[in-house]
């Protein structure tokens, strides 16, 4: 059986993916939907007009990689 994908939040559908990118990211969740095990966590997606990183940003992916890492736990 299929699992359900959720976006936590966004989508990839704006650069920087290309549609070949979108494609395959697509194809390595239903991967991660069917059972594979893979290491892939997008926290954000978000065009980058400087060399830094905006600290919000920052702050948004550690809030998000905590909130997965919750999840994950909790399913083990």
């Amino acid at each position: 059986m299929t699992k359900p994908l959720v976006w936590l939040r966004d989508e990839i559908a704006t650069p920087p993916f290309s549609r070949a990118a979108r494609v395959k990211a697509g194809v390595l969740l239903r991967y991660l939907q069917d059972g594979e095990v893979l290491a892939i966590v997008i926290a954000a997606v978000f065009r980058k007009t400087t060399r830094a990183t905006p600290p919000a940003v920052i702050n948004e992916c550690k809030r998000r990689l905590s909130r997965y890492d919750a999840a994950s736990r909790r399913e083990d």
